[in-house]
């Protein structure tokens, strides 16, 4: 069944009180079991609406396998929210929704094929859900954020036959080399029609660049791989991302 705008309304207004949440969150860990069917029953249509924006389809959500994932995924998300490191349960509760429908279209493609056409989580996957979402050292909300933007960045760079490490050993050393490579990615994403071609239709656009940024052709091909990550990073708003490409003062030697 199609969910409507009204219907979308509703939990929407429900969704901005914070503090009713956090409270019955913290009633459900404390014994409240009743609570829990409670709060997910209410929620469905939020549920719906994060699965439905995921699998691309918006009709007969409830009858679907992803459905259930996300049902499956918002109880554990109660279990695993601590509002202390997370300031909002909506936002990270749609993150572990993702994750889950990731890790299950992940899996079914591994059983059909015996292989995965990507490469997730290269590093992070040794790591636990648990090791991630609920440690007590970090951030909930910034480690699954952080990771999954990660994880649509080597998708994109692999479209350009670019790798982490390239990244790592292509990566501009020298500060001045690294804000003119960051200067020429942030021209690049807040282009729009170049940054289209860019993102899009998956192909660089040093020509046009070069006639925007004025930079020797040399510099632009020496420094491709790093603007182009870059750009995609600055693009895409990959926020977290971007603290580690952007110089720490830029103002600075």
């Amino acid at each position: 069944m199609a969910f409507s705008n009204a219907e979308i309304g509703k939990y929407s207004k429900r969704l901005m009180d914070e503090d009713s949440i956090n409270v019955v969150i913290r009633r459900i860990v404390d014994g409240e079991v009743d609570l829990r069917d409670d709060l997910i029953y209410k929620y469905k249509p939020f549920i719906k609406k994060e699965v439905a924006n995921y699998i691309k389809q918006f009709h007969d959500i409830e009858n679907t396998d992803e459905f259930s994932i996300g049902l499956l995924a918002f109880n554990e998300a109660i279990d695993c929210y601590n509002e202390g490191k997370s300031n909002n349960f909506f936002k990270f509760c749609s993150l572990v929704i993702k994750r889950r429908l990731n890790d299950y279209l992940k899996s079914n493609i591994k059983s059909k094929y015996n292989t995965v056409p990507f490469t997730y989580f290269e590093n992070e996957e040794s790591r636990s859900f648990e090791d991630i979402y609920c440690s007590n050292s970090t951030s909930q909300y910034e480690a699954y954020e952080i990771i999954s933007e990660l994880r649509d960045l080597k998708i994109k760079l692999k479209g350009f036959g670019i790798t982490m490490n390239d990244l790592v050993i292509t990566a501009p050393k020298h500060r001045d080399s690294k804000r003119l490579c960051i200067n020429i990615a942030k021209e690049l994403a807040g282009n729009r029609d170049l940054f289209y071609k860019l993102d899009k239709k998956g192909t660089f656009p040093k020509s046009e660049l070069l006639k925007l940024v004025r930079v020797n052709k040399n510099t632009l091909e020496r420094n491709r791989k790093f603007i182009i990550a870059a750009a995609l990073i600055i693009g895409n708003g990959y926020d977290l991302l971007r603290n580690y490409i952007e110089l720490d003062d830029e103002g600075g030697d």
